[in-house]
């Protein structure tokens, strides 16, 4: 049984519905799929936003994120971006598509164009601290202020 369930409403009569593409009913995809249902023309470097003629009601403490296909981003460089939705949105649900190649890529009507997960919101709360607790919770860690490429000086 389900965890929750995802009410979609299509406000297109020729969305597709999300679907993930191989499910036992015992293991999973991860990620489902989202579909254009209509054709996509990407040129070189642009990006554009994808009505996938769907919207969601995404239950209370649970929240969608979006993530590339990666045939689309690894065959074509279609990258996708700007990923979150919320609970309280109700809206039309739309992907941001990015060509990040130096060629024109068509996608085609029933095309999958990004997949999404369904997560659980953490609750979490702020703190600030003083310099002193800084310090002390900065040197309990090994990486400290190590960032960008940090790991690859091992």
């Amino acid at each position: 049984y389900p965890d929750y369930i995802l009410k979609i409403y299509r406000r297109d009569p020729a969305a597709i519905m999300p679907k993930k593409n191989h499910s036992s009913g015992v293991f999973d995809d991860a990620a489902s799929d989202l579909f254009t249902h209509y054709r996509v023309i990407l040129a070189p470097g642009e990006r554009c936003l994808v009505d996938t003629g769907l919207s969601m009601i995404i239950p209370d403490n649970y929240w969608v994120k979006f993530h590339e296909r990666s045939g689309l981003a690894a065959k074509h460089g279609v990258r996708v971006g700007a990923g979150v939705i919320d609970s309280g949105y109700t809206g039309p649900i739309k992907v941001v598509l990015h060509n990040t190649s130096h060629e024109t890529v068509t996608i085609e009507s029933g095309q999958a164009i990004a997949q999404f997960t369904i997560e659980k919101v953490r609750p979490v709360a702020f703190v600030e601290i003083d310099t002193e607790n800084y310090i002390y919770e900065c040197e309990k860690r090994q990486r400290g202020e190590r960032g960008f490429g940090s790991s690859d000086s091992k």
